[in-house]
Formats: C-alpha cells, sequence, structure tokens
C-alpha cells in the first residue's frame, strides 16, 4: 500500500538482508541494532490449559455469572469476538485459577481456528474453555510481539512443524512451548507490535466500513424491493406503479429470451479439454460477490467449445446458478473473446429489449432478499439444492418503468462500487502487512 510505506520511510531503514544474517530482519527501526535471538516458547513464556479433569468435575456454567468463558470462535486475529458466550461464577474462575485470564495473557486456540491469538486487556472479566492455550510471557518478551508472531505464516510454520500429517492441527500445550521464535530487545519488540498493530486497527476499521455499507444496501434494497422507498421523476412526480409479472411473462413478450443453463447441450468437457487460453469455462466458484471473476476461470478449448454450438453466454448476460450454490449472480463483463462457456449450474437471462428492462435492474432484482428467499423455497432441498429451468420461469418479479430501474440500478451500483473499494483497501493493507512481517520478523 503506496500511502503506508511512504508513511514508514522515516521510521524505518534497510539493515542487510536475511541472506547476510539469519537473525538479522531485512526492515528495521533506525535506533535499534543488534541481532535477534532464537527462543523456545517454554524460555519466555508460561503455557496452561483448563485441565480435562477439571472440566469434567468441577465446570458449570451459567448465564447468570459473571466471568466470561471464552470458546475458540470468540477469539480472532488480535481481537475478540464477542458472541454467543458462556458465563461461569467468579467462584469457580478462582478456584480453577491457572486458566483464569489477567491483563497480558493471550489466548490462543489449540484445536479449530489455529493462528488466532488475543492479548486479554482487562482483569477478573474472562476465563478459558477447552481447548484454548493461556500464554504468560515473563519480562523478556511483549505478549503484543508473541501475538503477531502466532497470528502469522511464521506462527503457522509452528504449528505445522508438530503437525505434518495434513490432518486438522491439534496443538498440544508440550508442542506449544517448543515453538521457536526470533525475537530483538523488549523495547523493539514493543515498538513493532505497536506498529503492526496500528495497521491490524487501520484493517478493523476499513473492515467495519464495509460491513456497514453492505448492511446500508441490504436494508436499501429491502425498502425499494418492497415499494417502502420510491424515486421521483425529473418534475418531482411519483413513477407509475409497479408490475408484478413473472419471468415467463417476460419471456412470452419477448424482453427476455428463455432462461437457459449454460451447457444445454449436455457435453461435460473432462480434464484434458482444459488449457490455458481459451474459451473462458465459467463455474460456481467464479462469482465473487455480485462479479463474474473470469480471470481466475479455467478455459476450455476452442474445438471442444464449436461442439455444443449453443449455450454461449455474451457480455451483459445476467447469469444465476440454480444448482448446488442457489442464487449467485453476476452480469457477464466486457469479454477478451466472442463469449463464455457455463457449467449446467449457470443459467444466463439475455435481455432482448432493453427499453423495458435494464440488466443492472434485473440483477438486482435477483439480489433481492424477497427472491433470494423465493429460490430456496423453490429448490429442491438435500446436499445439492437444485431449481429447474421450468420453476425458474415461475419466479416473481416487480417491474418499474425503464427510468426508475435506471435510477435503482445506479443508486445500487454506486453503493456497490463504495464496497469494492474498501474491499481493495483492505487487501492492499493486508497485502502490506503480509510484506511488513516478512521484512521485520526473521
Amino acid at each position: 500500500m503506496s500511502t503506508a510505506a511512504t508513511h514508514i520511510d522515516n521510521k524505518l531503514s534497510l539493515r542487510g538482508t536475511k541472506q547476510s544474517h539469519p537473525l538479522f530482519p531485512e526492515l528495521r527501526f533506525k535506533e535499534f541494532e543488534g541481532q535477534f535471538q532464537l527462543k523456545e516458547f517454554d524460555e519466555i513464556t508460561d503455557i496452561t490449559r483448563l485441565a480435562g479433569y477439571e472440566y469434567s468435575k468441577y465446570w458449570k456454567e451459567d448465564e447468570e455469572q459473571e466471568i466470561i468463558a471464552l470458546r475458540g470462535y470468540n477469539i480472532g486475529k488480535g481481537e475478540l469476538n464477542l458472541r454467543d458466550l458462556g458465563y461461569i461464577s467468579n467462584e469457580l474462575s478462582l478456584q480453577l485459577k491457572r486458566s483464569r485470564l489477567s491483563i497480558g495473557d493471550i489466548v490462543y486456540p489449540c484445536v479449530g481456528t489455529i493462528g488466532n491469538a488475543v492479548v486479554i486487556e482487562e482483569n477478573d472479566k474472562f476465563h478459558i474453555q477447552q481447548n484454548i492455550a493461556k500464554i504468560t510471557c515473563n519480562d523478556f518478551a511483549s505478549p503484543y510481539y508473541v501475538v503477531q508472531f502466532l497470528s502469522s505464516d511464521y506462527g503457522l510454520k509452528e504449528v505445522y512443524r508438530f503437525n505434518a500429517s495434513g490432518a486438522q492441527p491439534n496443538v498440544l500445550v508440550g508442542s506449544l512451548r517448543k515453538y521457536r521464535i526470533n525475537i530483538p530487545s523488549l523495547p523493539e519488540q514493543q515498538k513493532i507490535a505497536s506498529f503492526l498493530s496500528a495497521v491490524d486497527e487501520k484493517i478493523q476499521q476499513l473492515t467495519k466500513k464495509k460491513a456497514l455499507l453492505e448492511q446500508y444496501k441490504k436494508g436499501v434494497m429491502q425498502q425499494l424491493f418492497t415499494g417502502q422507498l420510491r424515486f421521483k421523476d425529473e418534475n418531482g412526480k411519483d413513477y407509475p406503479d409497479w408490475e408484478e409479472c413473472e419471468i415467463d411473462d417476460l419471456i412470452k413478450r419477448k424482453i427476455l429470451v428463455k432462461p437457459l443453463d449454460g451447457n444445454h447441450g449436455n457435453i461435460h468437457p473432462v480434464s484434458s479439454d482444459f488449457v490455458k487460453e481459451g474459451i473462458p469455462f465459467i463455474m460456481a466458484n467464479s462469482f465473487k460477490k455480485g462479479h463474474l471473476d473470469i480471470s481466475g476461470s479455467t478455459c476450455i478449448k476452442q474445438e471442444q467449445a464449436d461442439k455444443l454450438q449453443k449455450g454461449f453466454s455474451y457480455e451483459g448476460d445476467v447469469l444465476l446458478t440454480h444448482k448446488g450454490s442457489v442464487g449467485l449472480t453476476a452480469i457477464v463483463p466486457k469479454l477478451e473473446t466472442d463469449y463464455i462457456m457455463l457449467t449446467p449450474q449457470v443459467t444466463y437471462y439475455r435481455i432482448i429489449d432493453n427499453s423495458i428492462l435494464s440488466n443492472t435492474f434485473l440483477k438486482h432484482s435477483f439480489d433481492s432478499t424477497k427472491f433470494q428467499k423465493r429460490l430456496k423455497v423453490l429448490a429442491d432441498g438435500g446436499t445439492r439444492p437444485y431449481i429447474g429451468i421450468t420453476l425458474q420461469r415461475k419466479l416473481d418479479l416487480a417491474l418499474p418503468a425503464i427510468e426508475e430501474q435506471q435510477k435503482i440500478a445506479t443508486y445500487l451500483s454506486g453503493i456497490d462500487t463504495k464496497i469494492e473499494a474498501v474491499t481493495h483497501q483492505i487487501t492492499q493493507t493486508q497485502t502490506f502487512k503480509k510484506g511488513l512481517l516478512q521484512q521485520m520478523f526473521v
């Protein structure tokens, strides 16, 4: 992230490379020198867990009590997620004092969400449940520095040093005590941790901003597609009432082409048909937050595509997944090829008369809560939900005048643009932090 990189120019300076010495970082605060020290956690921390016999003999939760019993899902990357909480009494927490938490203690899940870690900021408030380690740093280690390590790729390397089987990791306390970490002096640890925490705070702020924008869009869509919120024309007058219809009505009136799944020729490509360059072959995993990611799609040989002779999708088509991950939507963007191919799990809708129906409005209609709920009702249950073309034709749509459609589409697309911009900022900041970790840790 260029702005963040510019911000640190006055604070950090390069001091050699990892190749010149394995215990010197590439990027360093100017006032610090000397090599890092390789330590095992057992040398710089004290580590405990809630013992199994303690849990089976003494543990009792009661939502009326005052001490929060943290579970694995409550522990994020540097931040507690205080949802679906359990509680125990203060008396029980004091009885099980080895697993009671104090300011400066680190909580680290040993099963499931391994790689998350948080420093506790309050006394007399938290206790750990089973499968969570309590890590208490001694005077030679900063808990915030250790948390940055545990949440990084360096920490995950230590996890897999003791879990080489490929199964779900399960960190034993004995293994955790043998984790290796390179640490500088305590003042440098604190400065590194403080700087990285500021980057984390920026990521958290952006993530919350994105969530608020998404929540706002959801609320606006709910009002727009239930008629609670309406636009006015250029003279400040109401637009005509919306027309209630089925997709089948739009087909019969030649507004929409008959919806078809992409590969309705029933020819299924095999691995030998796929190539690096060719006709993009779109699957459900190509749908990314309402957009189509063609750049990451598998391609199919031109000659294999030619065998179908139908079922191709073109720029401007509205896509809807109807099998498995039902209800994902996208508009086919500008293409470098003449067309794309779709798996049988994707339906395309092509607008014939765009003076009556906007493809952007149709896509937003498909995204509306009302339409999505109707999809789920019609889709067959089981592990692979499915809604066929015949049923899709029966789906309801509310159609405003084209001018109001355009205003709705422009407004919602404007929110989407803001969400995309924040998402890009999050990705940039995460990439920036990853680069910092690679250069500031050794």
